[in-house]
């Protein structure tokens, strides 16, 4: 049986001590299979960012257990849970997250620096298929919001990670860039890789095999597209 990218076992977390605690997620099950395209949408105060957090390795869960590709991450170190960060997931942030002092190369390798088995020109050979290849040299505030988005994607790829991991992806764009970017997600997809996307846009969400709603810490349903 295929070991699943992800699976969370009851978990939950909780902010603040005493009288000011706050239980933000209420026992949270959830399965990702390898492949799967699977979007998280909720409203604000949903859980939906701890979750992501959680989800990235950016956040501990109070308790529970977190299995990232079999293994239990929800206790490691924090140097364990840097390197996984690296290695294993790959991450999309609205607001794209580039460094401007380097170039779109020069992004793209820096997950890179941190990889125990480096791979030289991957990174050229994504930028080449995000269609920047023309780009290299360019620094990030050169570029319009679609085309820093597609290097921040390629950048999640470099290290071959096991889950990408996108926050709002398209919050950032207009809707023909957003389209855009949603096609490249599609096309990862098809080509296998495991998609986890938060998004509060049921538009955005239905480019997803299933959709799973956050609601008050708690999982209110779950659609398959």
């Amino acid at each position: 049986m295929t070991e699943p990218v992800l699976r969370l076992e009851d978990i939950t977390r909780y902010f603040g001590v005493g009288d000011a605690r706050v239980q933000v997620l209420m026992g949270i099950d959830l399965l990702v299979e390898p492949g799967e395209f699977l979007a998280i949408m909720g409203p604000s105060g949903s859980g939906k960012s701890t979750l992501l957090n959680i989800l990235g390795c950016l956040d501990r869960p109070t308790s529970g257990q977190y299995f990232l590709h079999g293994e239990d991450v929800a206790k490691l170190s924090d140097s364990r849970l840097s390197t996984i960060r690296n290695e294993r997931i790959g991450f999309v942030f609205q607001s794209f997250n580039l460094i401007p002092q380097l170039t779109v190369l020069e992004n793209v390798e820096v997950p890179l620096l941190y990889a125990a088995d480096a791979k030289k020109g991957r990174a050229r050979e994504l930028l080449d298929r995000v269609g920047l290849s023309h780009r290299l040299k360019h620094r990030p505030t050169t570029l319009s919001g679609g085309e820093r988005q597609r290097v921040a994607i390629a950048r999640s790829l470099v290290c071959d990670p096991v889950m990408l991991l996108a926050d709002e992806p398209t919050g950032n764009l207009d809707s023909k860039t957003g389209e855009e970017v949603l096609e490249l997600m599609e096309e990862l997809h098809r080509d296998g890789r495991t998609i986890v996307m938060i998004t509060h846009d049921p538009e955005v969400s239905e480019r997803a095999q299933r959709t799973l709603h956050l609601r008050d810490g708690l999982i209110l349903e779950a659609a398959s597209a």
